[in-house]
């Protein structure tokens, strides 16, 4: 059985990047972001993030989504609504039981709800979302589905000669913000901590958001040699990989541990000592550059 890997995986919502996705055997999601996805089965959902501010005076506003169909055939698609949260590792966590003031599945009307689109056509969803009056001032959010209903079977023969039927089942999912009042993220480092272990260099990052809207983080390392009298030269930059455009909500905490250099990448740095200083895209955080010292031996 040969199953396609459209990407390496699934990762949450880094909300802003083409997704990764896995193709798993009787089902499969996707976090949608911010640039028009080619699905499989050659359609595009536009746009792949919804962010809405509310206007004053009033708690309802409208939105559209566009589904267009660049295959040969008909598709049939589902639309449904979800509340979502991510975990301290950015892993996605659907609310199907426990919620919070803040989710806003319940309170999207939109239609139509199944829909088919011939080859080259385009659908419009349209969507309104509403708020109560006594809605606080922040960030709303749900997930919104489109599940594909119609499922294809794929016939394969085992090693041992018997064939066997393997459904695969795809639904995208896209994010939905919707903003009351002038909400912002307040993003602030925890804990920071580079350090060389068993000939590799590690590091070990927290951050948290104590503000009322998301926010999204890029990180990387600057590294600096530093030579006997203390003075410092540019030597490279390492980016962070768990860190490139990584999503907190708003109060969560999110924990990232990453091996930075494998033994045999340690090789570029001559002995010495080296200062690193970890650096933020996003300019709203709340703290000084972290620095680290580390020291390579001969």
């Amino acid at each position: 059985m040969k199953i396609k890997v459209l990407f390496r995986k699934l990762r949450a919502i880094a909300f802003t990047q083409p997704i990764r996705l896995a193709v798993m055997a009787m089902s499969c999601s996707a976090i949608l972001s911010a640039f028009p996805f080619p699905a499989e089965a050659a359609y595009t959902v536009d746009p792949l993030r919804i962010e809405l501010d509310m206007p004053e005076n009033t708690n309802v506003v409208t939105t559209s989504v566009r589904i267009h169909n660049n295959g040969t055939e008909t598709i049939r698609l589902k639309a449904y609504l979800e509340n979502w949260t991510l975990d301290e590792g950015g892993g996605l966590q659907l609310l199907t039981r426990e919620k919070t003031s803040f989710d806003i599945a319940e309170n999207v009307r939109f239609n139509p709800k199944e829909f088919e689109v011939a080859p080259n056509a385009t659908q419009v969803i349209r969507l309104a979302i509403s708020l109560p009056p006594e809605a606080k001032d922040g960030e709303y959010r749900g997930m919104l589905f489109f599940e594909d209903l119609k499922t294809e079977s794929q016939r394969f023969t085992s090693n041992k000669g018997f064939g066997a039927s393997v459904q695969i089942k795809q639904r995208f999912g896209m994010a939905l913000y919707t903003y009351k009042g002038q909400p912002k993220p307040l993003p602030h480092l925890k804990t920071f901590d580079c350090r060389m272990e068993s000939g590799k260099l590690k590091t070990a990052i927290e951050l948290e958001n104590k503000g009322n809207r998301h926010v999204r983080v890029t990180s990387s390392l600057l590294v600096f040699q530093k030579d006997a009298q203390g003075n410092k030269k540019p030597f490279k930059e390492i980016p962070i990989n768990d860190l490139h455009d990584i999503i907190i909500l708003p109060n969560q905490n999110r924990k990232i541990e990453q091996v930075l250099a494998p033994t045999e990448a340690l090789s570029e740095f001559p002995a010495g000592d080296y200062q690193l200083e970890l650096h933020f895209s996003d300019a709203s955080f709340d703290t000084n550059l972290p620095t680290a010292n580390i020291h390579v031996a001969d």
